[in-house]
């Protein structure tokens, strides 16, 4: 089997974005997060950094898998 064969996701090479209708963002290859405000929340992911905006974001969850 080559590495070709795997989803890019499953390397853990890039961050990935999941969004859930419109109240749920759940992204994975985090590394830190940068800024958190109330209508903005920058994570940094390997390589780039991931902006997600919107009205009173919260973080509920900081797992090693991501945020």
């Amino acid at each position: 089997m080559k590495m070709s064969d795997f989803p890019i996701e499953a390397t853990n090479s890039i961050p990935t974005v999941e969004i859930k209708g419109d109240c749920e963002v759940y992204v994975t290859g985090c590394l830190g997060i940068l800024e958190y405000e109330r209508d903005m929340i920058v994570v940094e992911g390997i390589g780039r950094k991931i902006e997600i905006l919107g009205e009173g974001l919260e973080i509920s969850e900081f797992l090693a898998s991501g945020i």
